[in-house]
């Protein structure tokens, strides 16, 4: 997870708040690692010990370019773009971006495949920048407070951070129960970066720009059963296949269902040097599958 606080005015009391956010997750087994505080920013990001994260996959600093990037998430296609940017060997995630980002600007962002969130700060320019991925896996949320940009991809904690005391939005609440509108938080204050959109903070103040637009996906009508069948079936193997990760003992939620199976099947190939592949419809955190007699 990533958090931080942004002010374009210049130097303010910004690291009180984001101490704020700090306190407001209430999760012990996550420790927070700050990155280099610029005055007129601070931020920083989460990591769990249980996982084989590091800081260089979560953040990257330029000084000499004067940049900043905090990343959540993972980007697929990461060996396709080192190859267009002439680097041959492979770098983490926040510093590729970094390099696309000195590159292209902002618009970068529409050649990424991947779930995530990003954030880019330029100190010296006094401009920040805020990624979502495409369709919204990644969930970030931003709010303003005291002339600052606050965001997290917690949500509830950002919300409990700076407006504990605002009424709930009751259809936020009954998501789980009725359509409600997917763009809301707890509280009106606090609001979802749109998938498909980056957000632009500066001295001049705040712009949403959509850099991807799913109307905008051609449709090819002419295709026949076998080449579809074929083509469906490359889709999915490689969906799945950029998605496994090697540093990860890997396992598969099944539903019981032919979707699940088939994603758990297609894993399974990609981790078969792992002696234990548990599939399983439900794994509280305390669960331990070693002790299970049976595995779907």
């Amino acid at each position: 997870m990533i958090a931080g606080c942004f002010r374009p005015g210049g130097r303010a009391d910004i690291s009180s708040l984001m101490d704020r956010i700090i306190r407001a997750m209430g999760d012990g087994m996550l420790s927070y690692h700050p990155v280099k505080d610029h005055g007129s920013f601070s931020a920083g990001f989460f990591l769990h010990p249980r996982l084989p994260y590091e800081g260089h996959d979560l953040s990257y600093y330029d000084d000499i370019n004067d940049i900043l990037v905090l990343f959540s998430g993972a980007i697929y296609n990461s060996k396709e773009l080192l190859e267009q940017c002439g680097i041959k060997k492979h770098i983490p995630d926040p510093k590729l971006i970094t390099v696309l980002f000195l590159n292209e600007g902002p618009s970068f962002v529409k050649r990424l495949n991947g779930d995530f969130a990003i954030f880019i700060g330029r100190p010296s320019s006094r401009e920040a920048f805020l990624f979502r991925d495409h369709v919204g896996i990644r969930p970030v949320a931003y709010t303003t407070v005291e002339g600052s940009l606050c965001f997290s991809t917690d949500i509830i904690a950002l919300c409990r951070a700076f407006h504990h005391d605002e009424i709930i939005d009751p259809d936020y609440l009954l998501g789980h129960l009725k359509y409600v509108d997917r763009r809301k938080t707890p509280v009106s204050s606090v609001m979802k970066l749109p998938p498909g959109h980056y957000l632009h903070h500066s001295a001049r103040g705040m712009t949403l720009t959509r850099y991807w637009d799913p109307a905008e996906v051609s449709e090819e009508r002419a295709m026949g059963y076998d080449v579809m069948v074929r083509d469906l079936t490359d889709l999915v193997n490689d969906a799945v296949r950029i998605r496994c990760d090697s540093r990860f003992t890997a396992g598969a939620h099944a539903s019981g269902g032919i979707d699940s199976g088939v994603v758990s099947v297609l894993a399974r190939r990609e981790y078969s040097s792992q002696e234990h592949f548990f599939g399983f419809s439900y794994t509280p955190a305390s669960f331990q599958a070693q002790h299970v007699r049976y595995d779907e």
